[in-house]
């Protein structure tokens, strides 16, 4: 079952690469100068193309330098800016305009323009990008690979019986902004390219794509060809046993297609495991993992 609500697909990849260039020519002058989208194109449609969808709250620049390791293996690479992200002020309130819908209808528009780019499409996405790229791969069978990390679908901070209740009433109450950091504030460690504080609204897009994926996997098979799951055991942010038995669940609805990779505690992992401007990340263990899996090197 699709439910895709793709229309229009591109058909070739001229045609991607100008829509592509249109977007980035629009994007304002009050972005931040690594906020904006990207494009590693290697003037031709090639046999892989990947398409990123970076975290809630950050901008493209999160996974340019892996993007920029895509590249070298002969991949075309595409990271779109989400909708009210890049913002170059570290405070502003743009995410409390962000809605699910918007967000599902920039996901489509962008999988529409990166299927253009290679014969064969892997998506992939951390947090934000990861509950994205779990909701595109449960509907779309043009993804001939899903690479899911770490999720934003289970919080720490709730737990998993109360989700169910505690994810609504957010949505209905009235918002107010969340410090990542709720010490440091503004202050707080990490990418200048990336917001301080996000909407308590936007936090729940999240989880409720993960239920409606559960929902749709409980009556339908995933639609991509292959997907893999990584959780971090380590991740201060979301709750590695909920979404371990997300994956197994997911995993049971088309057994082969669906793998799990787990980055182990002791490795001290941050959610972040993407950026290169974290002080404390750890990309040359993460990095090496994930380009393995999208060239397919790893399996289980």
């Amino acid at each position: 079952m699709n439910n895709s609500k793709l229309t229009n697909p591109v058909l070739d990849f001229p045609e991607a690469i100008n829509r592509i260039e249109t977007l980035q020519s629009r994007e304002g002058a009050d972005l931040h100068p690594l906020g904006h989208t990207r494009l590693l194109s290697h003037g031709k449609k090639t046999a892989t193309a990947v398409l990123w969808f970076h975290g809630y709250s950050t901008t493209p620049q999160q996974f340019l330098p892996l993007g920029k390791q895509c590249f070298e293996k002969g991949i075309n690479v595409y990271i779109p800016r989400a909708p009210h992200h890049g913002v170059n002020d570290r405070l502003t309130q743009e995410t409390r305009k962000l809605t699910e819908q918007d967000l599902k209808t920039w996901a489509e528009e962008s999988l529409q323009l990166a299927r253009a780019l290679g014969e064969k499409l892997i998506v992939g996405g951390l947090s934000m990008g990861g509950a994205i790229t779990a909701w595109l791969a449960q509907i779309h069978p043009e993804i001939d690979l899903a690479v899911v990390i770490a999720p934003a679908i289970a919080y720490r901070t709730v737990p998993s019986f109360l989700r169910p209740i505690v994810i609504p009433i957010v949505s209905w109450l009235p918002d107010r902004m969340h410090w990542w950091d709720g010490k440091l504030k503004e202050k707080e460690e990490g990418p200048d390219y990336a917001y301080a504080w996000v909407s308590m609204h936007g936090l729940t897009i999240f989880p409720r794509m993960g239920m409606e994926v559960r929902r749709l996997f409980r009556k339908s098979l995933p639609a991509a060809k292959e997907i893999w799951m990584v959780i971090n055991e380590h991740d201060e942010s979301i709750d590695d046993v909920s979404v371990d038995k997300f994956a197994k669940d997911w995993q049971k609805s088309k057994p082969g297609a669906i793998h799990i990779y787990h980055f182990p505690d002791d490795l001290g992992i941050i959610h972040d495991c993407i950026s290169v401007e974290q002080p404390r990340q750890k990309v040359d263990i993460v990095y090496p993992v994930l380009m393995d899996i999208v060239t397919g090197k790893l399996r289980d």
